[in-house]
């Protein structure tokens, strides 16, 4: 019984994900037809700092056969969906030509390992 016990709580009750390579970002354009693009993520700025993105996440919003994505935007439209995403959502960057590119994805993706 206290052999159950210690092993029910000491189980984590939240899994973590662990990005395995590169994470690539999804940047779509259009309003009708809307054209995709993946680009890899190489930083992240903010405050005027750049950071290396984090390759541990504590939630995905989808987790099958070993990949992992995550909706970073609201695309509900409209003026409040867009004033959200403006706020809260992280400047993904590209390196290009030995210089970084902003990179308005609209989900991120990568091979994840999930623990």
């Amino acid at each position: 019984m206290i052999a159950l016990f210690i092993t029910l709580y000491s189980t984590p009750l939240f899994a973590d994900y662990y990005a395995i390579g590169e994470i690539s970002g999804t940047e779509c354009s259009g309003f009708i037809i809307k054209s995709c693009e993946k680009k890899i993520i190489n930083a992240v700025e903010k405050d005027g700092n750049l950071y290396e993105i984090t390759k541990r996440f504590s939630n995905v919003d989808r987790y099958s056969n070993g990949k992992c994505t995550i909706k970073t935007k609201n695309n509900n439209g409209g003026i409040i969906a867009s004033a959200t995403n403006a706020i809260k959502q992280p400047n993904f960057l590209t390196l290009k030509n030995g210089s970084y590119e902003s990179v308005d994805a609209e989900y991120i993706s990568f091979k994840c390992a999930k623990k």
